[in-house]
């Protein structure tokens, strides 16, 4: 069934600003967005949102969304939590163990095992490089139960569950044999390492099985499998929450929001995704996520550190995620020339 953006939200909340000229740019907004949409052939789920005047156009809020790595934000609040009420320190050291090198560990691949790391470090490692074995150090220390249930908290509706990045990968593979399940981190790093069409054949060697022992001969299936589960599973609405109860400083505090979106803003990941159509003065405070087949983009746009616009976009099932960045850009780019955004 094909879907269409909400345009409907545009009427609802023009009492907040009756001029007709700003609702004709939300209605250009609407059209250049819905173009691009229709042109990756409804891959996408959109929301877009002005923090201060709450006009919006969303498209797919009930789709659900797998979520990839953006996951790490609700990490990252929870963390946040046990810092501001002295339960963690940020100066506190952990050690890094062999157990800890996992894929997606774009920095930690790099730490000798026994090396002492800090909280703040990490924290920065897995908002701003994405650093999948700082986030499984983190969710370890803050406790998966404490995670889900503070995310929960804020977010009622959300309706996901949270779990660990090596968790992610037993249970997609497991879609493939049992075994998996019980795999350690650097057997997903050396699957990783092979091209798509190499990563069954790995996994057959990982758990000393015959390839044709695996019940899925397609990764894709597998994986797909495995988003149908649920598992790090919402809808575009609540990713989009996330940001706007952070860009109102609603989470935890108003300083701890602030903070967190301060962090958001070094981010180094999606450089050709949203902030690449950014305009000059302005800043993108935000988080990506990528999975097979799966990317996500959501943040706060910001201007003089004020946030000013809430912008999540997530694609699924597209055969070139080149053309999917750019389309993300694209979203970003139309923010600017429809006039939402000066």
């Amino acid at each position: 069934m094909k879907r269409f953006f909400c345009a409907a939200a545009v009427l609802i909340t023009s009492a907040l600003d009756p001029t007709l000229a700003h609702a004709d740019i939300w209605s250009q907004l609407d059209s250049r967005v819905r173009a691009l949409i229709e042109k990756q052939q409804d891959r996408f789920e959109i929301h877009i949102e002005d923090v201060r005047s709450k006009r919006l156009l969303t498209y797919g809020e009930k789709q659900p969304v797998y979520m990839a790595s953006t996951i790490k934000i609700f990490v990252l609040i929870e963390v946040m939590r046990q810092i501001s009420l002295g339960k963690i320190q940020p100066e506190q050291k952990l050690m890094f163990g062999e157990a800890d090198s996992g894929d997606g560990s774009p920095v930690n691949e790099w730490t000798r095992p026994g090396t002492p790391i800090t909280v703040q470090t990490h924290m920065h490692r897995m908002m701003i490089y994405s650093d999948n074995s700082s986030t499984d150090i983190l969710i370890n220390l803050a406790g998966i139960e404490k995670i889900n249930s503070t995310a929960k908290k804020y977010f009622p509706n959300g309706n996901f569950k949270i779990t660990s990045m090596l968790q992610v990968r037993r249970l997609a593979y497991s879609q493939f044999h049992p075994g998996a399940a019980s795999l350690a981190a650097d057997a997903f790093s050396r699957i990783k390492k092979q091209p798509h069409s190499k990563r069954l054949d790995q996994l057959a060697k990982e758990l000393q099985v015959e390839r044709s022992a695996l019940t899925r001969l397609d990764l894709y299936q597998g994986w797909e499998a495995y988003y149908n589960e649920g598992q790090n599973t919402s809808n575009i609405e609540t990713l989009a929450k996330v940001m706007k109860k952070l860009a109102r400083g609603e989470i935890v505090s108003p300083e701890v929001s602030y903070r967190i979106l301060e962090i958001m803003s070094l981010c180094q990941t999606g450089k050709m995704r949203l902030v690449a159509g950014l305009k000059a003065g302005y800043t993108l405070s935000h988080k990506t996520g990528t999975q097979i087949r799966r990317a996500c983009d959501a943040g706060v746009i910001r201007k003089n550190g004020q946030p000013r616009l809430v912008v999540a976009v997530c694609a699924r099932q597209y055969p070139s995620l080149r053309k999917i960045e750019e389309t993300m850009a694209e979203i970003t780019k139309s923010i600017f020339d429809s006039g939402v955004l000066p």
